[in-house]
Parts: C-alpha cells; sequence; structure tokens
C-alpha cells in the first residue's frame, strides 16, 4: 500500500458511534486540510482503533475534524504516526516506528464488524508488525434493540478472530450519551459482561474502560460532549486518547 503523509509538528504530551442519530454536531464541523509532504518511516507496530462514530470522528482523512478523534489524539500521545483508513499518513515524529489506525466507521456495530473482520483488519496484518487491536463499539446495537446477551457473543466472536490471528486485543466499554437513557439495562449488562477471557481461562487482553471515567458520564457537560449529548468534543475524545494511553502503557 502506497501512502503520501503530512509532516506535523512534533508535539509533546504527557504519557465507535450511532449514525442513526445524526451527523456530527455544527459546532464540531469543520474541514481545514493539511499540506502534503515526506514519506512515513518503516512500521514496526500497528495500533488498530475499529468502533463507529466514536471513533471514526467524522472528517476527510487529514482534516482539522479528523485530528480531533480519538485514535489521533492517542497518536500524538504516543508520538506516533496515524492515519484515517483510505487516506493519506500524518507524521507527527517521521523517527517513530509505530502507527495509529483509525478504521472506525459511523453507524457500525459489533455485528457487522464481526462480518467483515477480514476486509477490515487483514490488509494491515499482511503488512507485517506487531498489532494491537482495540475495539470500541457495541452502541449502536444497543440503539437499535439488541439484547445484551447478543451483542456480548458478538464482542467475544471478535475478541477470538482478533486473539487467533495474533493481536493484541483490547476492547473498550460503552460510554455514557442521552440515546442510551431508554436503553439502560442493556447498556449497563454489555459493559458489565464485556468478556476478557477465551473459554478456557486464558487471558485475551485488556478493558479500556470509558464507562467509569467520570467526564465521559456526565453527557450534559458542554465540555467534553457536543450538543447531542453523546458525540463527543475534543476535550472529550482527548480524554479518551488519555484513557487508551494509560491501559496501553501497562
Amino acid at each position: 500500500m502506497i501512502r503520501k503523509s503530512i509532516l506535523l509538528p512534533h508535539i509533546f504530551t504527557a504519557v465507535l458511534l450511532f449514525a442513526g442519530c445524526g451527523n456530527m454536531s455544527d459546532e464540531y464541523n469543520t474541514e481545514t486540510q493539511i499540506s502534503v509532504a515526506p514519506t512515513p518511516p518503516t512500521i514496526k507496530k500497528r495500533i488498530i482503533c475499529e468502533g463507529d462514530s466514536r471513533t471514526d470522528n467524522g472528517g476527510s482523512p487529514g482534516s482539522a475534524l479528523d485530528l480531533d478523534s480519538y485514535p489521533a489524539k492517542l497518536a500524538r500521545l504516543l508520538h506516533a504516526n496515524y492515519y484515517k483508513n483510505g487516506g493519506v499518513a500524518v507524521i507527527f515524529d517521521p523517527s517513530n516506528e509505530i502507527e495509529v489506525i483509525n478504521i472506525g466507521l459511523s453507524g457500525d456495530t459489533v455485528q457487522k464488524i464481526l462480518a467483515n473482520e477480514t476486509g477490515q483488519v487483514n490488509p494491515y496484518i499482511l503488512q507485517g508488525g506487531e498489532t494491537i487491536y482495540i475495539l470500541d463499539a457495541g452502541g449502536n446495537d444497543i440503539w437499535i434493540g439488541r439484547a445484551p446477551a447478543q451483542i456480548i457473543s458478538d464482542i467475544k466472536k471478535i475478541q477470538d478472530i482478533m486473539t487467533a490471528k495474533g493481536l493484541k486485543v483490547y476492547t473498550a466499554t460503552i460510554g455514557d450519551g442521552r440515546a442510551f437513557q431508554k436503553f439502560r439495562n442493556t447498556l449497563v449488562a454489555v459493559n458489565n459482561g464485556i468478556p476478557t477471557t477465551y473459554a478456557g481461562g486464558k487471558t485475551i487482553g485488556k478493558v479500556i474502560d470509558y464507562w467509569s471515567v467520570p467526564e465521559l458520564k456526565n453527557f450534559t457537560n458542554m465540555t467534553y460532549f457536543q450538543s447531542d449529548q453523546l458525540h463527543y468534543m475534543p476535550a472529550g475524545n482527548q480524554v479518551k486518547a488519555e484513557t487508551a494511553f494509560t491501559v496501553l502503557s501497562k
């Protein structure tokens, strides 16, 4: 795969949702493009972030909106390189051999991700190098009325498949939002039931627990949430990135 790249200043910093609920809010809809520059380094480790619109974050690859997504902010924290699926590489540090890939898709469900896992992930695995996989989805499944047992079963199948491919798997709990209030019992059941072991007791990864983060629970706080009280402002995505960073660093 040939990629163009985008050169950004080196940034020194400490240490997937709901198309059915509408598009990203107007107050967070910028499409500023970044200019093209040198070739990215050889990649020895990648982090694949899969999910729905709260991973995707909207915006064309390399736009300001894309670069405010939690995967892009995670790349900054790691001094890694970043690109959105199908887009150009964003080089935060030309000397770094780590990349973060955003393959989030607005409206995605764990049911759809399970059906399409080969097409989404295999092209990156085939490039070689160590791969970490973060699954941050399930909210749309709740919103369309799927039962907790169905959602948890699909999450476990995705975990099993990715682990069998040699990926290190991390699974995110589902952050709160106004759209979930009439599905409260399902949301709690899914977050409490996200599996962390194979049948037989083999550990398959860690949980990134957005559900327990105070800033991501109060969806009326406009510092972190957009006016739809579901999608995140840049500060909310920063909290997500820092939470993921902390878990990945352990």
